[in-house]
């Protein structure tokens, strides 16, 4: 997630007072106990008997038109923090028996030690975490209650199966520790495709260490992804992730690197990273890839503006880049200067921003006032917030669904901020429009209208119409790519078709549908005039 740095500036704003304006009841994150034995292990850490849950599981047939729905619809997402990749700060009882100052799940592992007990009991306790932290109901609760429709899930390489793996690694002695979590991922990815959730896996720790950063598996790792052995090895682990989950229906993208620095050639081997996946074919072959963001200037953006099915994940803090600014100067920047920025990234890109982290932290010093003034200056910066990356972005995803002592960290917090300060974060706010209210697909060119117009327009009406119906409805996020996968489906360049009149007309069915649906809902927008007959919209704007 965020750097050290940042999580250190983190932790001062809790030191400082930020809490959510409406506390609740502490959830405990373990709910049944392990079995006990009455010795320790390591840094005194109980010694504890096997854990297991249920196994295996089984995804059903992939079904290509629900795969293109959730891949390229706009992703109303939460990030599953501290699940597969633990942090201190989030889920401090797995560090209890750690060495003082040390964090990342090496950390865990270290204060467990690599004798039969210690690594017995440290897969025990992480398994039940595996178990727990997370739970179907909770996949549940998203579909129904939150709108969320895709799933950010942080994974390191010692998350995959077989020690080849971790072998050479500073994992390797713990091996073992690690040898049915893969089974963990594949039931998560199954929980929330029985709620029709996307899944985006995020590799957060790369060999040798993509930041240095804890998040990356141990806070004393040096950055040392760069060396090409690494590099080697965390190419062929993203290969096989995805050619292992490539016939998963709501598997819709991988992120090759979690907030990497940039010492040289990462764009390079980004681009032959995404290429050797893709060349997997089948259902590979448009697997939608992200490409992290590096911190300062970088020429990602411009490399995934030429290549398919690509996104740029950036992350957004203003509790780290606008500390104790107060909160009307923050929300004119988030609404003003970087709406602009993001709509002028998202215009680069070719609709692949994805604002893959954000929250609603927001130091004490940005507040002003009594408590209730608090509690409206923070639902203004959180809705400002979704507002601003709805419209200028394909993706956005909540850092993070929940901690422990969640109510200590409300602005962090998904299921604290919901219900007081970000209800409206799905897609259009609403669960699904009235099919019948919205305009038909037609059967015939209009007058004067061309053949390759009108293929695309038809094509972009019914995935418009499609997704208006879903719950939550959203819109289409990756239209580019979505458009190129279609007119790749026709053969257009062989038939003959003339794409930039595929295109217009794909544009312009999008639009007509997305101005209903507006217009169904109340909702005032720049880009629609007003006029939303089933025969013709007139539209300022969209291209």
């Amino acid at each position: 997630m965020v750097s050290s740095i940042h999580k250190v500036a983190g932790l001062l704003s809790l030191a400082l007072g930020l809490v959510s304006a409406v506390p609740t009841s502490h959830e405990e994150p373990w709910t049944s106990p392990l079995s006990v034995r009455s010795n320790t292990v390591g840094n005194n850490c109980t010694v504890l008997s096997d854990y297991s849950a249920p196994w295996p599981v089984f995804f059903p047939p992939f079904d290509s038109d629900k795969a293109d729905l959730m891949r390229y619809r706009f992703q109303s997402g939460v990030n599953l923090g501290s699940w597969f990749v633990t942090e201190k700060w989030m889920s401090p009882s797995l560090y209890n028996c750690a060495h003082d100052g040390e964090k990342g799940d090496l950390a865990i592992l270290r204060g467990y030690g690599n004798s039969s007990q210690g690594i017995r009991s440290a897969r025990a306790r992480l398994q039940q975490h595996w178990d727990k932290w997370i739970t179907a109901d909770d996949f549940a609760k998203m579909h129904n209650e939150y709108q969320i429709n895709a799933v950010r899930i942080p994974i390191g390489y010692w998350n995959l199966p077989g020690a080849q793996f971790t072998k050479g690694t500073p994992f390797e002695p713990w091996a073992d520790v690690y040898k049915n979590c893969w089974k963990y991922v594949r039931r998560a990815i199954k929980m929330a495709a029985d709620n029709n959730i996307g899944v985006l896996l995020d590799l957060h720790g790369a060999y040798g260490s993509q930041n240095g950063d804890a998040n990356s598996g141990f806070n004393g790792f040096n950055v040392e992804f760069f060396q090409s052995q690494n590099e080697k090895r965390t190419k062929e682990a993203l290969v096989w992730i995805a050619n292992d989950l490539k016939d998963v229906t709501n598997f819709i993208g991988l992120e090759l690197l979690n907030e990497p620095k940039d010492e040289g050639g990462l764009g390079w081997w980004y681009k032959t990273t995404a290429k050797a996946i893709h060349d997997i074919g089948g259902n590979a072959a448009n697997l939608p890839i992200y490409f992290g963001n590096p911190a300062g200037p970088s020429n990602i953006a411009e490399l995934v503006s030429t290549h398919s099915f690509t996104a740029l994940d950036i992350h957004e803090y203003y509790t780290f880049t606008h500390r104790n600014t107060p909160e009307p100067d923050i929300l004119k920047n988030i609404l003003g200067h970087n709406s602009k920025r993001f709509a002028s990234l998202r215009e680069s890109t070719k609709n692949r921003l994805v604002i893959g982290e954000w929250s609603c932290g927001l130091d004490t010093g940005s507040l002003s006032g009594t408590k209730a003034n608090h509690a409206a200056q923070r639902a203004e910066f959180c809705q400002g917030q979704v507002q601003s990356y709805r419209n200028s972005s394909s993706a956005m995803f909540f850092w993070s669904y929940k901690y422990e002592n969640c109510e200590k960290w409300g602005g962090w917090c998904f299921v604290k901020m919901w219900g007081h300060y970000i209800k409206n974060y799905g897609g259009y706010g609403v669960s699904s429009v009235d099919s019948s209210k919205l305009p038909s697909i037609p059967h015939s060119p209009a007058s004067g209208q061309s053949h390759s117009n009108f293929q695309g327009y038809k094509e972009g009406m019914k995935i418009a119409l499609k997704l208006a119906s879903q719950q939550p409805a959203v819109p289409l996020g990756f239209k580019y790519d979505y458009m190129q996968l279609t007119w790749n489906r026709h053969s257009g360049q062989n038939s003959g078709m003339d794409y930039n009149e595929y295109q217009e007309g794909f544009n312009n069915g999008l639009v007509n549908v997305h101005c209903m649906v507006e217009s169904l809902l109340g909702h005032t927008s720049s880009e629609c005039n007003g006029s939303h007959d089933k025969n013709k919209v007139v539209y300022n704007g969209l291209s």
